[in-house]
């Protein structure tokens, strides 16, 4: 999942774009998949995973943060 979020940094991955992607087509209705594996994720590489920088959720997907490139054009 994290090489999906990473590779498409910036962008919005819908739910079901990425749950095929990591898990398959069959399993694209199955965000509960989503939400613990990103806690998983916001776990082990976010400062404060409470407030999460890297990853930020929309109304139908996941968006990768890139901080460090995103800081360079603010």
């Amino acid at each position: 999942m994290l090489y999906h979020l990473v590779n498409n940094a910036g962008w919005v991955m819908t739910h079901e774009n990425l749950l095929s992607k990591v898990w398959g087509y069959e399993y694209r209705q199955e965000s509960h998949y989503l939400r613990l594996y990103i806690t998983y994720l916001r776990q082990k590489i976010e400062p404060d995973p409470a407030h999460p920088v890297t990853s930020s959720p929309s109304a139908g997907g996941y968006r990768f943060v890139d901080w460090k490139h995103e800081g360079k054009e603010a």
